[in-house]
C-alpha cells in the first residue's frame, strides 16, 4: 500500500512555498508533513518535518507556546516534547538584525545509530501566514481522523477482523485459499475482513493463483 494524500493546504511567504500535507501511512495511520521549498537562481532548496498521529496534540501546543513567547528581545526557551526515540522542538533565534525567527526541530535516535535531525526555519515575516495555514491543517486531520474512525467503527460492524493486524497462520490459510481459486467473498467471509483488505494482503504477499503455475 502507497503512502496517500488526505489534504493539502499551501501558503506563499515571499520566494517560499510551504506545504502542509495531511498522508495516510501503509499502516492506516494519519501524519503531517510540513515542507518549505524555494528556488534559489538554478537550484530548488527544499526543508521537510514529519510530524505523526500520535504527536500531533503536543506539537499544536508547543507551536502556540512558541508564538506567545516570541519576542524582539531575547531567545525564548525551547518549547517542545519528546515521544518515544523522537524528540521535537521549536527553538527560538535572533538573526543578526535582531528579528525573531524559530527553528522547528525533529531529533531521532535510536541506540547504536546516529542521530538524525530534520529543520524547517520559519522567519518572522512568516509567522501569521505559516500559523493560519499550520492552523487550517490541524482542523482538517482531526476531521480526517474523526471520519477514518467512524469508516473503522461501521467496518467492524460487517467484518469483525477489519483493521486488525494479520497473524502467520492467517496469512498461511490464506495463501493456501487463494491457491485452491477461492474468490475473495469467500476469503472476506472467512477472514472476516474487506474483499479491499484480502486483495491487499494477496498482492504483499505475492501470491498466484494455482492455476497460472506452470
Amino acid at each position: 500500500m502507497e503512502k496517500t494524500t488526505l489534504h493539502t493546504e499551501t501558503a506563499k511567504a515571499g520566494n517560499r512555498n510551504f506545504y502542509f500535507d495531511v498522508k495516510k501511512s501503509p499502516n492506516g495511520t494519519n501524519y503531517i508533513c510540513i515542507s518549505a521549498v524555494a528556488k534559489k537562481g538554478e537550484e530548488i532548496e527544499r526543508q521537510q518535518v514529519v510530524v505523526f498521529e500520535s504527536e500531533v496534540d503536543e506539537f499544536g501546543e508547543a507551536f502556540v507556546s512558541t508564538l506567545l513567547n516570541i519576542n524582539t528581545d531575547s531567545e525564548q526557551k525551547a518549547a517542545g516534547f519528546k515521544r518515544g526515540n523522537r524528540s521535537i522542538y521549536f527553538n527560538i533565534k535572533q538573526s543578526k538584525k535582531n528579528l525573531p525567527y524559530f527553528i522547528l526541530d525533529t531529533l531521532k535516535k535510536k541506540e547504536g545509530e546516529q542521530e538524525r535531525r530534520d529543520s524547517l526555519f520559519i522567519f518572522q515575516n512568516e509567522f501569521k501566514l505559516f500559523g493560519a495555514t499550520l492552523a487550517r491543517t490541524l482542523l482538517n486531520f482531526e476531521r480526517t481522523n474523526s471520519s477514518q474512525s467512524q469508516l473503522m467503527e461501521a467496518a467492524k460492524k460487517k467484518y469483525a477482523n477489519a483493521y486488525e493486524p494479520w497473524s502467520k497462520k492467517d496469512e498461511a490459510d490464506l495463501a493456501m485459499m487463494y491457491s485452491e481459486g477461492k474468490t475473495i467473498e469467500e476469503m472476506s467471509n472467512k477472514f472476516q475482513r474487506q474483499p479491499g483488505a484480502i486483495n491487499a494482503r494477496v498482492e504483499k504477499l505475492g501470491l498466484v493463483p494455482r492455476k497460472a503455475v506452470a
